[in-house]
């Protein structure tokens, strides 16, 4: 025990598949709603609370994976919690897949729109400029437009191309695309290095950790 430590709860509740009793991959309401009580749970102990969130059943990124995150974004846009951890899983967690980790972030970053608190002002509803264009004209070319274009949520790998694009790229669907950018960014990303007092850090706890489980 280090009283005084910083600590998160967490919970990771689940429905049962009763025709075998093994963890319900094919999870639904049921599971959501069991995660949703047990951020409420969590919540009013007052320390911070972590949850997981996507951790699809499925076993590749295709559609059951497509609508379990999505149930489970919404799951989470309306009961928060502090702190998610799932992202890029599948067959409940067992298996990671860094194309559906792409798909996650990306319907998360979709989710999280839904919970941004957007004022209602003059700027925001933009009445001077609905009245000077009028119905006849446009606001493509209006300053307001250019000024807040950048504020509309707009996706990477979900498609948004016309009949005739997507017939000319080949008709990849979301996993395709998303499948092409994991391998770009496997090959070509080079992730920041770590300050050397970090890393001395971290390979000290690594080597206590270790000497404690050999019990050397």
């Amino acid at each position: 025990m280090a009283p005084g430590a910083p600590a998160i709860l967490t919970g990771y509740p689940a429905t049962m598949d009763l025709r075998s009793g093994a963890l319900n991959l094919a999870a639904g309401p049921d599971d959501a709603f069991a995660e949703m009580a047990c951020v409420q749970v969590l919540r009013t102990l007052g320390p911070p609370c972590a949850t997981g969130l996507f951790s699809a059943g499925a076993k590749r990124p295709d559609w059951q994976a497509g609508a379990q995150s999505g149930l489970s974004a919404a799951r989470a846009a309306v009961s928060p919690a502090d702190l998610y951890n799932g992202a890029g899983g599948l067959y409940g967690a067992n298996v990671f897949s860094p194309v559906q980790l792409l798909l996650d972030a990306e319907l998360f970053g979709a989710a999280i729109a839904f919970t941004e608190r957007r004022p209602l002002d003059d700027e925001q509803l933009a009445l001077e400029v609905i009245e000077r264009v009028g119905p006849e004209g446009h606001f493509l070319a209006e300053p307001h437009t250019l000024a807040h274009m950048g504020e509309l949520w707009r996706p990477r790998h979900l498609d948004a191309s016309s009949w005739e694009e997507w017939e000319a790229a080949g008709e990849p669907d979301a996993p395709a695309r998303a499948a092409a950018e994991a391998r770009r960014l496997l090959a070509e990303h080079e992730p920041e290095p770590l300050p050397e007092d970090v890393g001395r850090e971290l390979d000290r706890i690594v080597a206590a950790y270790q000497a404690q489980a050999l019990g050397g």
